[in-house]
């Protein structure tokens, strides 16, 4: 079956095709190709747990004010991706592992990393996607556990962050919307990414 026309684009974008993307990454991660493809009806899935190399290679092992930060990236990036590197949102172009918006690929990995890298070296690599991620993950973490938060509010104060941009809203219950897509409240997310880390 054809591709969706959204993934053409992207591809297109990268220099090549939607087919060629997408058997390129089924390859990559070692996945076979699917017999059935059915459209997905949302951004969300319902993946709990990343593959155990991705764990182990990118752990911090650090935890801030009683939060750990790989847990906390866990539960975001299980909700944002599903543990898709290659993931594109077809409403805001978010990319990647933890669906980080095209417009802060370039100040994020300067921040982090040092050094600016486009949207299509950002997607092509798992490595700098999780130092990017990890990277604002702890000074999210480190920012608002300095104004005095802990716990299970630090993680959703964060989550919204990741989210939303804003810490103060996590408990805003206002559904979210992009372009042509509707999506879970602050309120909602934040708590599913509080009960993903905690495993429930």
């Amino acid at each position: 079956d054809d591709l969706p026309d959204y993934i053409e684009a992207k591809a297109k974008a990268l220099g090549t095709n939607a087919n060629s993307l997408f058997k390129g990454q089924l390859k990559a991660y070692g996945e076979p190709m699917p017999v059935v493809r059915p459209e997905p009806t949302s951004r969300y899935v319902t993946k709990s747990r990343p593959p155990a190399s991705v764990s182990s290679n990118y752990n911090t092992n650090k935890v801030i004010a009683g939060a750990s930060i790989d847990a906390a990236r866990v539960a975001i990036v299980g909700k944002e991706s599903g543990f898709n590197f290659g993931a594109v949102n077809r409403d805001s172009g978010a990319l990647g592992y933890g669906q980080v918006m095209p417009f802060n690929v370039g100040p994020w990995s300067r921040e982090i990393l040092g050094i600016t890298v486009s949207e299509r070296e950002f997607l092509r690599s798992p490595d700098i996607q999780m130092q990017i991620i990890n990277g604002k993950l702890e000074k999210y973490f480190r920012q608002e556990s300095a104004k005095g938060y802990s716990g299970d509010v630090l993680i959703r104060r964060v989550a919204s962050l990741w989210y939303s941009g804003r810490a103060d809203l996590y408990n805003n219950t206002r559904p979210q919307t992009y372009g042509a897509g509707t999506y879970p409240s602050i309120d909602s997310y934040t708590k599913d990414v509080l009960n993903r880390y905690y495993g429930s």
